[in-house]
């Protein structure tokens, strides 16, 4: 297909290992092969994995892999879902949320070096009203019963599209403004209405664009 980025989350399917002793050699053997089509790999630590699921987890195994075409993928939504927010929560929040996810981002600005970092994805997600229950519709078809993988693969608005509720300003001036972050930035949205025929691609890159306008006057970039 000729794309030059490949990017790999880190697991959550049962019965996979969390030896990163395993891990490591796998992903050195990827980033090895890739790098002989001249394709980079960006490692992704999801909210759901069963092992890594934190950006700090991210950049320790960037750093064992010590590949030079193998770098982060930092995704808001993941951050938020991690540390944030609780779709089974009233109000979509985690206590004391808003000091974790300071303490996490001045953790960032201090240790995470820019040549570890592939990319960066900024998405929302939707306020679940009423909240997440074990019973609810969004579990269906899904691999694993995962209250933030529900949530990840079909409500995540576009960054500042209602009913997004994530605070995608501030992780965005951390990353855009304070970190000067100068490469890529992706604008990732699951959303289950893409399914319909009337929203192809040119309706969502126009959602898109959108998003990216209101962000960059937010934060005055």
């Amino acid at each position: 297909m000729g794309a030059k980025n490949l990017q790999v989350p880190s697991q959550f399917l049962p019965n996979t290992t969390g030896d990163e002793e395993v891990i490591i050699t796998e992903l050195r053997a990827l980033a090895d092969l890739a790098a002989t089509s001249g394709v980079t790999i960006a490692y992704e630590a999801v909210a759901f994995a069963r092992f890594n699921s934190l950006w700090q987890d991210s950049l320790r195994v960037v750093r064992a892999v010590d590949r030079p075409n193998f770098g982060m993928c930092l995704d808001s939504f993941h951050i938020h879902a991690r540390i944030w927010a609780d779709p089974y929560a009233a109000d979509g929040k985690l206590p004391h949320g808003n000091q974790a996810l300071a303490d996490s981002m001045a953790e960032f600005l201090a240790s995470c070096p820019k040549d570890k970092v592939q990319y960066v994805q900024l998405s929302d997600a939707s306020k679940l009203d009423p909240p997440l229950t074990e019973e609810s519709p969004l579990f269906e078809g899904l691999e694993v019963k995962i209250g933030t993988l529900a949530w990840s693969r079909s409500a995540r608005p576009f960054p500042l599209e209602p009913p997004g509720y994530y605070p995608v300003v501030d992780i965005a001036k951390t990353w855009l403004l304070d970190y000067q972050w100068e490469g890529w930035v992706s604008i990732e949205g699951f959303l289950t209405e893409t399914e319909l025929e009337e929203n192809g691609p040119e309706v969502m890159a126009a959602r898109a664009r959108r998003s990216i306008e209101n962000l960059c006057l937010k934060i005055n970039v």
